[in-house]
């Protein structure tokens, strides 16, 4: 668990941005310099590789891996839509549109949910990420919407049922891989 590998390798197989392990890293390292933890900090990291080491693990390299060119298949996508439909509000459901950009963000929040992996390293994110401020937004940041509705300034039923019943996806879509 503790074996020397390079952060960029370390990185991709954690599913998590290179410069994310590396300024992770910097800041425990000046922490340990200011500090005379260095021994207590390594006991508790080796303690914690023990326990991951000996209980059951959950392969999200491999879950990577498997999903590299998986979307959420139209089939699935309806049946969401018509369960988040349902559970609107009939005003609601009259103001409700369903751009594609929303099939993808989708796609992005349960892959990021079932792999733990960062929604910016989905292996088929479309091309053209946009910044916050650009029109339309793109799927990654309605991703990071639907992983939290209640960030928008104002409340979205959409996106808040639209988490519920993706979340219950991602239980289905993990009952498959793991079959």
């Amino acid at each position: 668990m503790l074996d020397d590998i390079p952060h960029a390798q370390a990185a991709a197989f954690l599913g998590i941005p290179y410069h994310r392990g590396l300024v992770n890293g910097a800041a425990i390292t000046a922490w340990l310099r200011r500090t005379d933890k260095a021994p207590e900090y390594f006991q508790a990291l080796s303690r914690i590789a023990d326990r991951l080491t000996a209980s059951l693990r959950v392969d999200y390299h491999l879950r990577r891996n498997r999903l590299r060119d998986w979307a959420i298949p139209e089939a699935d996508w309806i049946r969401i839509v018509a369960e988040v439909t349902r559970q609107q509000r009939p005003q609601h459901r009259k103001l409700t549109t369903w751009p594609t950009v929303t099939t993808a963000a989708g796609t992005i929040y349960v892959w990021s949910q079932v792999t733990r992996s960062e929604r910016v390293l989905h292996p088929r994110l479309p091309s053209g990420i946009r910044p916050a401020t650009d029109k339309p937004p793109s799927p990654v940041r309605i991703a990071r919407i639907i992983s939290n509705p209640g960030a928008l300034r104002s409340p979205s039923p959409k996106f808040e049922n639209l988490k519920s019943v993706l979340d219950s996806y991602c239980t289905d879509v993990i009952a498959k891989l793991e079959a």
